[in-house]
């Protein structure tokens, strides 16, 4: 259950495409607190300007999401967004921070490469990312069907499947763990030697898989060898899945999660919203 969610918007209807999954996660009949966060940046009167803009918009939106049955508070702060955000949630520690990553207006932007990726290294709460250039202009955002979660064998990659399991029960969806096994295997040479190591790999799948069958969610699981970030997104897209989730600091001999690597690799090439916790949130969470 969602009950705080904050929402960074910079006035541009790129950012409010997050608005579209808000409204598809957070049931009106849970009451959930939405906070709407506007974060004013530059100088002298152009950033007096910008405020101005950014404060009307705010309040436009927000009167729209009461209307559909959410409680909706909105704060504006003056500075640097991705320091901005990062400080307000590491204070409200809401349950999700759901952020657009292509929003522009004026000076304010929330880039892959800049604010999306700065506030993804450090986020202290789960993190959904949507690709707002992704959705612009297409039909309206369907409930995700199908979450797809990569899983590296070690704890810390595991410290997702919780809010994975709250997230999949919340909107009715089956996920799909996948594991990758090491790249140096890929080839067609090393048939023998990835059939040898199939078992161990599926074996690390069963307790995770085990704890999101047993809260009566549809759970499947697929191995793959190569590239982990290339095989998650060649998962993703056979899956047909709706949503990455993945934590970020999993590692598991040859295979290294760590923020700044996989994870920011999939944000750059997935069209998906990918879900991120960094490993000692999720763990936190369980």
């Amino acid at each position: 259950m969602l009950r705080n969610v904050v929402v960074p918007l910079d006035g541009s209807k790129l950012s409010d495409q997050a608005l579209d999954y808000l409204r598809l996660l957070a049931a009106p009949q849970e009451r959930p607190v939405v906070t709407l966060l506007g974060v004013a940046e530059g100088d002298g009167s152009h950033r007096e300007i910008h405020r101005a803009g950014l404060e009307r918009h705010l309040n436009a939106v927000s009167e729209d999401l009461r209307q559909s049955g959410l409680r909706v508070v909105t704060h504006l702060e003056v500075g640097d967004p991705a320091e901005r955000i990062l400080a307000w949630v590491e204070f409200e520690r809401p349950d999700l921070l759901l952020m657009a990553t292509h929003g522009r207006s004026g000076v304010l932007r929330f880039l892959r490469g800049s604010v999306a990726e700065r506030v993804l290294r450090a986020c202290p709460v789960p993190l959904l990312l949507v690709n707002a250039g992704e959705t612009q202009g297409r039909a309206p955002i369907q409930r995700p069907r199908r979450i797809l979660v990569p899983l590296d064998g070690s704890a810390e990659a595991a410290t997702i499947v919780p809010v994975v399991a709250a997230t999949a029960r919340a909107i009715g969806a089956e996920v799909l763990l996948v594991r990758v096994g090491p790249d140096a295997l890929a080839g067609v040479d090393h048939v023998g030697e990835r059939m040898a190591e199939l078992p161990e790999l599926e074996r690390t799948l069963s307790l995770p898989r085990a704890r999101l069958a047993s809260e009566g969610l549809t759970v499947r699981t697929s191995v793959h060898f190569g590239d982990p970030a290339a095989e998650i997104l060649s998962a993703a897209e056979a899956a047909r899945a709706d949503l990455i989730a993945i934590a970020t600091h999993g590692r598991s001999g040859v295979s290294a999660w760590w923020a700044g690597s996989v994870t920011e690799s999939v944000l750059h090439q997935t069209r998906l919203p990918l879900l991120v916790v960094r490993s000692n949130v999720g763990q936190a969470a369980a």
